[in-house]
């Protein structure tokens, strides 16, 4: 090991199998393409380690010399390792080389020497080895969020909650002893200070990198602008943190320089005005992030310009170093905190899971700690990324680049063009083959898989109006399960798999002749790899592979993959130009296992969260769909459970430590809220419960003065009551929003603007709506929210327990429906100061055996289940009772 300010002695050089115990072959490969992109010119990457010293995480950070060295010193870390290489294939250390490595390791970073194909190592300075894992200490961190503590007295008008102290104490426990704790803290707890606080302090003291993952960009925003930067400003801990973003979120600066320069090629039509908006954002705009724009762009312009991998010149880019992904890709390995969506998270863990790779850069920097806020969207989230969807449309959106089906432009005559006007050089032989691809044979296929898929779309959709009955100007939108018994069907055989095989097969086809083209040309412009010459190429792979992603979908649907379900979805709109849409879906009947063996077993630390985790104070459910239900087979897969732990494992060595934890709500839901259940409505499923619910509810809205979510479980209940209320109430003073007016961003604020509101909503709004403040006063859930009946994925989960011996209803429909349940109820009290009724209009949480289990998971048992005037009068008397408390 170097010291600072001493020279560094080389070691041997090392080669050969030994390599492996030095570097991960996967880090290898990355350092080889790296110096292959620039031609075999001298690279320096920032290396990073694991607690076996061998290399697991490789970045490309400076190129040419050793004057570009000293912009490394802002990344690399002290047990870090910088590699460079020596294009000449001797690795003996220059004075130059020397120097550099002694400053390096006077900062505790290693320095090692490589031939360019990374064949051969010479370590110059040896990498410091990391110190052994230290826990936090729980008690000091939960002082600091007491009175009189360093983050406490830093907020104004601060409140003690011991259920974040509590919160804080079993997040630090989960990070000591390599756990796993699933907490439910309701509204009000201070969870994202509970959780950030520990792992912040994990971080700096064990130099390890700690993921959040959240399910909704409100509360990414929350922790980035106002969480974060509170503990930045009050802890005294000083630490980075970053949010790092799916790679289509960000603008590809060569990409929109290349169609400045080349506005022919893409037509965009009118869109194409808003490319100089772009470039004027672009040069003002830090993140570069779509979510950042002032304007909402045109989806086929964002396309165009977004960062994609297969559409990426990487070190070769004259961008790079301005590039808003891989500038957001450094921040994010430079953070000790990162935070990111669900969405992302499960891609890092997939590919991941397909490569074997649990130590390098994937999608995400490796880290072994992991944070997963709104904890209940995890299963969902799982269930929607490892599913696959393809229609018509998709197919069509992901060809409309290469060729329009009326003008014939596109980037395949583009390409044509200019290997016709010289501008591109092929040989002979290859010039007269790659043209003939380009205007005649590619042509022929694109038009050929178009009429495929239009024929596979239009006789199933034809099939199903047959089935459906329906008047031609009425529109249907179904689902329809083909399982095993609907596959082997003369129907399915002759309407459905048939004509998609054939879309297969010319896809194929067309895919193989546009590789081909991609290939020539790819070996044409090796030599001159300019921006000019690359981007048509890199879009055309680009494009090859969309299709390519779109027809391994259709594969996966006509495939025999096991423990999956399948259907079809058909919406039918009789006005619109764009005909009947079809569309082909395949989702996992249980992902649980893959959560198990790919979060819960590489993890060392995993965190789940939400305000809504339990079924009448049970974890069962969760445990259940994330694969935690047997700590036995939770073991860290690649080592004995504690192996380089700040502690012990637990006593029982072959488990692991999993950690539940419900904490009290901080709100006084008995004072706080009146709830109502009207008992003489009649049930949801029966013929009056229309006109009576909107009977009830004129006066009730009446009371509450407006103010008021109506949130219903489907749209066509909500568009009906919404006609028969919307003029009376307005009528009354209260304006009426609708789901579907507006966007929900959009929606919400005006509700909070429009004093007396009135919001008609369903889907999304039943969580992640934050209204504080009297401006929500009054809460209707119209029903249960059980999942909609005959919903294919339901039904094939359904059969499946009823297959293993279980109980469906109780094992997977109530459930569900009571964490809905309980994240609707929670939209109403957001703060100590917020008061209102809740109205439960669904007399069955009474009348039912299992609505027991709705009302016993509920904040308050306080419930008064009485007949519509006695609800009413109480509700009266509540709100009553506020105007005089507000008026004294």
């Amino acid at each position: 090991m170097s010291v600072a300010g001493s020279n560094p002695t080389p070691s041997p050089m090392i080669a050969g199998d030994a390599l492996d115990a030095l570097i991960d072959p996967e880090c290898r490969a990355t350092i080889r393409r790296e110096i292959a992109s620039v031609d075999g010119a001298e690279v320096y990457f920032i290396a990073r380690l694991d607690p076996d010293q061998c290399i697991v995480e490789v970045e490309a950070h400076a190129y040419g010399n050793q004057s570009a060295v000293p912009a490394l010193m802002q990344y690399a870390r002290p047990g870090d390792v910088v590699i460079h290489n020596h294009p000449s294939g001797h690795l003996q250390p220059s004075d130059a080389d020397v120097t550099v490595s002694s400053e390096l390791g006077g900062r505790g970073i290693g320095s090692y020497i490589v031939n360019n194909d990374c064949s051969a190592i010479r370590i110059v300075v040896r990498p410091f080895k990391p110190r052994r894992l230290e826990p936090i200490d729980a008690g000091v961190l939960a002082d600091w969020l007491r009175p009189g503590g360093r983050i406490a007295d830093s907020m104004e008008g601060y409140e003690e909650r011991p259920q974040q102290g509590q919160m804080l104490r079993a997040v630090a426990g989960a990070f000591n002893h390599d756990g796993i704790a699933v907490i439910e803290a309701g509204t009000g707890t201070g969870k994202s200070i509970a959780y950030l606080l520990p792992a912040i302090a994990w971080a700096l003291r064990n130099e390890e990198k700690v993921l959040v993952s959240t399910g909704t960009i409100n509360l990414q925003e929350q922790l980035i602008e106002k969480d974060l930067p509170l503990l930045l400003r009050s802890s005294g801990l000083k630490f980075e943190a970053s949010l790092l973003k799916g790679r289509a979120n960000y603008l590809c600066l060569r990409k929109l320089d290349y169609l400045h320069r080349n506005p022919s090629f893409i037509n965009l039509g009118e869109a194409g005005d808003q490319v100089a908006e772009l470039r004027a954002w672009a040069r003002n705009t830090r993140e570069g992030s779509r979510d950042d724009l002032p304007f909402v762009p045109d989806e086929s312009l964002w396309e165009s310009v977004m960062s994609e991998a297969d559409n990426c010149l990487r070190t070769r880019c004259p961008f790079y170093q301005k590039c808003f992904f891989f500038n957001a890709r450094r921040r994010a390995a430079r953070a000790q905190v990162l935070v990111v969506n669900h969405h992302l998270l499960l891609s890092d863990l997939a590919v991941r899971a397909e490569t074997g790779n649990w130590s390098a850069t994937a999608v995400l920097p490796s880290s072994r700690r992991v944070i997963i806020d709104e904890a209940h969207n995890l299963e969902p989230a799982a269930t929607d990324y490892f599913g696959a969807r393809a229609g018509r449309r998709s197919l069509r959106y992901a060809m409309r680049r290469l060729l329009a089906t009326r003008t014939g432009e596109g980037l395949l005559q583009y390409i044509a063009k200019r290997l016709h006007d010289g501008l591109w050089k092929l040989p002979p032989n290859e010039h007269d083959d790659v043209m003939q691809k380009l205007t005649r044979e590619l042509p022929i296929r694109h038009a050929e898989l178009l009429a495929a898929m239009e024929e596979a779309a239009g006789r199933l959709a034809d099939s199903l109006d047959r089935g459906q009955n329906a008047p031609l100007h009425l529109p249907i939108e179904l689902k329809r399960r083909i399982d095993a018994a609907e596959r082997a069907s003369d129907w399915w055989q002759e309407e459905g798999e048939a004509p998609l095989r054939a879309v297969i097969v010319i896809a194929r086809q067309y895919l193989e002749g546009l590789r081909a083209v991609e290939r020539k040309l790819g070996q044409c412009l090796a030599d001159e790899p300019t921006p000019a010459n690359a981007s048509p190429v890199l879009e055309l792979r680009s494009a090859t592979n969309k299709i390519d992603s779109v027809i391994g979908r259709l594969m996966r649907f006509v495939g025999e993959g096991t423990g999956e379900c399948r259907w079809i979805e058909y919406r039918r709109r009789p006005h619109s130009r764009r005909g009947p849409d079809v569309t082909w879906c395949v989702a996992p009947l249980d992902v649980a296992p893959a959560l198990r063996d790919n979060l819960l077993r590489r993890y060392h630390s995993v965190i789940m969260t939400s305000a809504t985790l339990t079924v009448e104070q049970r974890f069962t459910w969760l445990l259940r769909q994330v694969g935690a239900e047997d700590p036995t087979r939770l073991v860290i897969e690649g080592r004995d459970a504690g192996q380089g732990s700040a502690a012990p494992p637990p006593p029982d060595a072959g488990s692991r430590l999993l950690t539940t934890l419900a904490l009290d709500n901080p709100f006084d839901y008995d004072r706080q809220v009146y709830v109502g259940v009207p008992m003489d409505l009649p049930e949801p499923t029966a013929a009056g419960f229309e006109p009576a619910l909107a009977e009830f509810l004129v006066p009730a809205l009446r009371i509450s003065r407006g103010r008021a979510f109506l949130l219903f479980t489907a749209y066509s209940l909500l568009e009906r009551t919404h006609q028969r209320l919307a003029p009376e109430l307005e009528r009354m003073g209260y304006p009426c929003l609708r789901q579907g007016q507006s966007s929900r961003s959009m929606l919400t604020e005006s509700f909070r603007r429009e004093v007396g509101s009135v919001l008609f909503a369903t889907s999304s709004f039943w969580e992640g709506v934050d209204v504080q403040g009297e401006a929500l006063s009054c809460l209707v859930l119209t029903r249960l929210p059980f999942a909609v009946p005959g919903e294919p994925l339901a039904e094939a989960r359904i059969e499946e327990l009823r297959r293993r011996g279980l109980d469906p209803f109780y094992h997977l429909v109530v459930p569900q429906a009571v964490i809905r349940f309980r994240q609707g109820f929670g939209r109403l009290i957001r703060s100590r100061s917020d008061r209102g009724a809740v109205l439960i209009c669904d007399r069955r949480v009474a009348t039912r055996s299992y609505g027991r289990m709705f009302l016993r998971s509920l904040p308050t048992q306080n419930i008064h289940c009485a007949d519509v005037d006695q609800v009413l009068g109480r509700m009266g008397a509540f709100f009553d009772g506020l105007e005089d408390q507000s008026s004294g």
